[in-house]
């Protein structure tokens, strides 16, 4: 396999470095070209898998020889252009303390408010200004795990092509079908229309324990943000105040574990898992 730059690129003003600095760094940067970018090789075989368009991979000498079996069965499936750039460039560039020595740039995928496809699962969960990259990127690992794949994100939230958000997620991120939302009173609203019912998390000792009530085949959960739970709006608009008893010298439980706990009641404690 040959690398199509022929030029190993050492050059930090490289406009091609530039741009996938920036894309690594910064949100707007990612929306406005609709790309995004992850390390290592793990990740970069879950994008092919995912049939996300691969648009580039930036990689070190190193990394090249050690992976190029990888890179070739890759690069089969998926034309798009390598380029070897220096292990100093590569250090400069990468988000991560230990750099893998392999950068993917990528297309995003469209992740808007599909009604129709979003009601055909049973069960959904809601992240509601979730701004921690590590906990949302947490939060759809465990979805993925628990097989919940329908995940509605508010635009409060952080972005979910954060780095941080990508590496957390394990690859699940490109399992799952994420949605953003706009308007969680309106999209609530619509999924009453389809029969779900909607319990919101909290840490309200005197709502209902998750253990102690019956869930609808078809349900809804919200998490809500690390500090400032579910907004008292959506609150309002919830069938049900679920709750994880917990010591009374417990404030609260950080949202990926408490998600995870609420995750695994609502699907019958694990019953889903073999659908």
């Amino acid at each position: 396999m040959n690398i199509e730059e022929n030029t190993l690129i050492s050059s930090l003003q490289n406009e091609k470095i530039k741009h996938v600095n920036k894309i690594l760094r910064q949100s707007k940067f990612r929306k406005h070209h609709s790309q995004f970018a992850v390390e290592g090789i793990k990740l970069i075989k879950e994008i092919l898998k995912s049939g996300i368009k691969i648009n580039s991979i930036f990689v070190t000498s190193e990394a090249y020889e050690k992976y190029t079996d990888d890179l070739i069965q890759i690069k089969n499936n998926s034309p798009f252009t390598i380029y070897k750039v220096t292990e100093k460039i590569m250090s400069k560039i990468s988000s991560l303390t230990s750099p893998p020595g392999l950068i993917c740039l990528c297309e995003m995928i469209d992740k808007i408010q599909m009604m129709d496809k979003i009601v055909k699962n049973d069960k959904i969960v809601i992240l509601e200004n979730i701004q921690d990259p590590h906990n949302l990127g947490t939060l759809f690992r465990i979805c993925d795990a628990m097989n919940v794949k329908a995940v509605a994100v508010t635009e409060g939230s952080c972005d979910i092509y954060n780095p941080k958000v990508l590496r957390g997620s394990m690859g699940s991120i490109f399992r799952l079908d994420i949605f953003w939302v706009n308007d969680i009173i309106t999209f609530i609203s619509d999924l009453k229309k389809h029969d779900f019912e909607i319990c919101a998390s909290t840490v309200d000792k005197n709502d209902s324990p998750i253990s102690k009530i019956k869930y609808n085949k078809k349900t809804a959960v919200i998490i809500g943000n690390e500090g400032n739970g579910i907004n008292p709006e959506t609150i309002k608009l919830c069938d049900k105040k679920i709750t994880i008893p917990t010591n009374q010298e417990i404030d609260s439980l950080n949202a990926a574990v408490a998600a995870g706990i609420i995750i695994w009641e609502i699907t019958g404690r694990g019953e889903q898992l073999n659908e």
